[in-house]
């Protein structure tokens, strides 16, 4: 199993997303990354922003948990609250394939392709800190 650590910054009712597309669809990431070894969830979160988003953070609280499945490769996702410490945030092309930096109305994030799908989730937050969500449906591209 993976364990991928993802940040939730939420600015303006809107929230940041880093957009990839696959084939002819957009998809767009809540920020973070995989754990290096020996590495604490918070301190991989805050890290992977630094690397590839340039900006400094800090974590708020926790959000929520859920799984995501692919073939047979189960990903454990942490998810935080966080925000934004110093910068503003810009691509860094040595460290992400990401085409750009979205920042997407929180009342239509179910409508995008998101990874993790948790677009519902971020809009129903306030009852679900610390909960563990199960498996997400996740679309593939």
């Amino acid at each position: 199993m993976n364990i991928r650590v993802g940040g939730i910054i939420v600015e303006s009712n809107r929230v940041l997303t880093m957009k990839y597309q696959y084939g002819n669809t957009d998809v767009y990431t809540i920020p973070g990354g995989n754990l290096e070894f020996g590495e604490a969830l918070e301190e991989a979160l805050i890290r992977e922003y630094e690397e590839e988003l340039c900006i400094l953070t800090e974590v708020k609280e926790e959000a929520f948990t859920c799984e995501t499945l692919r073939d047979s490769e189960k990903t454990l996702h942490q998810l935080y609250w966080l925000k934004i410490r110093e910068g503003k945030p810009e691509i860094n092309r040595a460290e992400t394939s990401a085409l750009a930096i979205c920042w997407l109305e929180l009342d239509k994030l179910d409508t995008y392709n998101l990874y993790p799908s948790v677009g519902t989730y971020i809009k129903e937050s306030s009852n679900l800190k610390g909960k563990y969500l199960g498996d997400v449906q996740q679309k593939w591209f």
